[in-house]
């Protein structure tokens, strides 16, 4: 019986030190000062990757130093949420200074060659880099950021399910927070001004 109570106890002072550490040690940065964008309590550091982008060169987690970017999985074949977003997220880069990027990363490879994902992203601007890579290679870095999505194994015409979601990298190559809602080009600038502080 002691040993039970003694197990309890445990479980309890467990159970309030998980508590304490998911609550965000800086509350003072909270989700209500943002209008569309979530911040991380604390960055996260994203695991080694190898993609490529459209002009043919390696893609990988280096590329992510130095400047803030903003990454969104889809498909060049995506009949509107696609460009929509697109052309919102680089009329927002060229709204910011110190420069902000556009990542695009395709997750439908068998589809989006490089040669295609060149034209396609080329319609939208210097600002936006697009990045493809084997089924693997895409899953790897959509799992780190939690991007869901969905392509059917198939041939031919389909659509490929996918999340809308922004997911921002800092200048360090980090995770750090994320844009539910990408359709408002004004409430995305205004965050990431107050957030780069630009």
């Amino acid at each position: 019986m002691m040993r039970w109570m003694a197990i309890v106890v445990v479980l309890l002072v467990v159970g309030a030190a998980i508590g304490l550490a998911v609550r965000a040690p800086d509350d003072n940065r909270s989700v209500e000062q943002f209008a569309v964008t979530t911040v991380l309590p604390e960055p996260r550091p994203l695991p080694a990757f190898a993609l490529t982008d459209h002009e043919g060169r390696p893609f990988d987690a280096a590329r992510l130093n130095g400047n803030w970017d903003l990454v969104f999985f889809g498909f060049t074949n995506c009949a509107a949420i696609c460009p929509t977003t697109l052309l919102i997220l680089s009329s927002v880069a060229q709204a910011l200074e110190p420069p902000v990027r556009v990542v695009f990363v395709s997750v439908d490879p068998r589809r989006d060659s490089t040669e295609r994902l060149r034209t396609y992203v080329q319609a939208f601007g210097a600002s936006v880099t697009g990045v493809n890579g084997t089924d693997a290679q895409v899953s790897g870095i959509a799992s780190a950021l939690g991007a869901a999505y969905s392509v059917p194994d198939t041939d031919g015409d389909y659509m490929v399910e996918h999340s809308g979601a922004v997911f921002l990298i800092d200048p360090h190559g980090r995770y750090a927070g994320v844009i539910s809602r990408p359709d408002d080009p004004e409430l995305i600038t205004a965050d990431l001004q107050r957030l780069i502080g630009t």
